[in-house]
């Protein structure tokens, strides 16, 4: 979500849009920029696609509901309300224990690499990182800026550890009011990998890791300075449709209006206002 920069700009209904001024108050008063970065948890991995849990647990609770439904017979309206209300507790905790279950398989297959790349300051590599990509772009920041400009980054790992993805949460303040709220989510380009990928990210302390984020980095601050200078992409006017898209192994399926296409990336804008990049490949559709 966006918040507007002057009060006028709220009539209406709710919706992400930027207000004509925000490109012309960073432009005079600059910025700071603040990066914050969890050191112990911003490198993570997506849980498993792999559906046994799920099989396992649908089977459970089908057969638990089968069961309260030939116990149920015979009884009495409140005595049948009873069982039945146990039963789907039962089945929120079946689906709870899968989440666990996922969540366990998921830190068990980044901790390896989390490891390896351990007693490295990613605080100072995201500082240089980011500060390099804005300059690149333009828009470098200043020592005593107006504004501060608050990311948050982390990665995700896919569950084929083929590629990552870039999850920036980003403000733009003015004093204590956020003038600009975002989310962007770039994937990197799959690895070819073989059998071993994840010696192939922490390979030399991680080169193949960091140049893999300078590249959605430099995407990430491109997709910014758009959504700044185009108020959120307002003239872009596709309709919301279901998108098929495929990083390495890993395919994805979800709603949202398409905002640009070029010969390597597809952009789009989420039902929850985020705005995502992904790679080319000949799996995906729009």
């Amino acid at each position: 979500m966006v918040f507007p920069v002057i009060a006028a700009c709220t009539n209406g209904p709710l919706e992400p849009k930027l207000c004509d001024s925000l490109s012309g108050s960073i432009r005079s008063q600059g910025y700071q920029l603040d990066i914050s970065v969890d050191e112990q948890g911003w490198l993570r991995s997506e849980g498993s696609r792999d559906g046994g849990v799920f099989i396992e647990n649908g089977i459970q609770a089908a057969t638990l509901m089968h069961g309260t439904s030939q116990g149920a017979a015979g009884l009495g309206p409140s005595g049948a309300a009873g069982i039945m209300i146990g039963s789907l507790i039962a089945s929120k905790l079946a689906r709870s224990n899968t989440r666990n279950a996922m969540e366990s398989e998921a830190e068990a297959r980044i901790t390896p690499l989390r490891s390896a790349l351990d007693g490295q300051c990613w605080s100072a590599w995201y500082n240089k990182a980011i500060g390099q990509a804005l300059l690149h772009n333009g828009a470098a920041a200043r020592e005593t800026g107006g504004l501060v400009l608050s990311i948050s980054p982390g990665v995700l790992l896919s569950a084929d550890a083929r590629s990552i993805r870039l999850i920036s949460e980003i403000r733009l303040m003015q004093g204590r009011k956020a003038i600009y709220q975002g989310h962007v989510e770039v994937f990197s380009s799959p690895l070819d990998c073989g059998q071993d990928c994840l010696a192939e990210w922490a390979r030399g302390e991680g080169h193949v890791l960091k140049r893999e984020l300078i590249i959605v980095i430099y995407e990430t601050v491109r997709i910014l300075q758009r959504d700044w200078s185009t108020q959120h992409f307002s003239a872009v006017s596709s309709a919301e449709k279901t998108l098929r898209y495929q990083v390495g192994g890993m395919r994805y399926v979800e709603r949202g209006r398409v905002l640009e296409v070029d010969e390597s990336r597809h952009l789009f804008l989420s039902l929850r206002g985020w705005l995502k990049s992904y790679p080319i490949s000949g799996e995906s559709s729009l």
